[in-house]
């Protein structure tokens, strides 16, 4: 078998291969290969961040703690210089269960419940004020199984006669960074199509 050769006429200069050109590549040393400089950026990552969150359920809210903590950090209340639309949670209304279901087939209100647990999420003070607002009542006639927020959300809109309205006073009530914002105030539910034509209506 013909052993390798480097000659100009049959190939380019090896520039890898030792100076008697054995075919064999030469390891360079590490101390050889230069990476490009990291970029440095002196400001936080959050500094320039605007976040719009979608959804509902116990998953959103725990999603808008962590951006919270992301988002405002270093501020406090009474100092806080980020401005409220930094982080926008838009909130799903579709909760026709439990405490929003009650409220909303007795009022006709848009469904509270998951607009409540947002607010608490993004609230500052997340001790007496959030708590009293996550409350929720265990016994007596009417008011079992309902939360307080939900009660205050829907007296909010019986008096301003606007959901949207009554979320931004709760908002301002619990202290929320951030700002929420229901899908939409129309009467909606969740439904499916199935395949064998059948249609299935409501959460739960």
């Amino acid at each position: 078998m013909p052993r390798a050769s480097c000659s100009p006429r049959s190939s380019p200069p090896c520039m890898t291969c030792r100076p008697a050109c054995s075919g064999e590549p030469e390891m360079l040393p590490m101390s050889s290969i230069s990476t490009p400089p990291a970029h440095r950026d002196s400001s936080p990552l959050s500094a320039n961040l605007r976040v719009a969150a979608l959804g509902g359920g116990t998953g959103l809210p725990n999603v808008l703690r962590g951006l919270c903590a992301l988002l405002y950090a270093g501020s406090s209340r009474g100092h806080d210089t980020q401005p409220s639309d930094r982080l926008v949670a838009i909130v799903t209304t579709t909760d026709d269960g439990g405490s929003s279901g009650r409220l909303r087939r007795e009022f006709g209100v848009t469904p509270p419940g998951d607009i409540r647990n947002c607010l608490a999420a993004l609230a500052e003070d997340q001790s007496l004020i959030t708590a009293l607002f996550q409350f929720r009542f265990e016994a007596g006639d009417g008011l079992n199984g309902h939360a307080l927020g939900n009660l205050m959300l829907t007296a909010l809109t019986e008096v301003t006669g606007d959901f949207v309205k009554a979320v931004e006073i709760a908002a301002r009530v619990v202290g929320a960074r951030g700002r929420v914002i229901p899908a939409t105030v129309d009467q909606v539910s969740l439904s499916a199509d199935l395949m064998d034509g059948r249609t299935i209506s409501g959460e739960t």
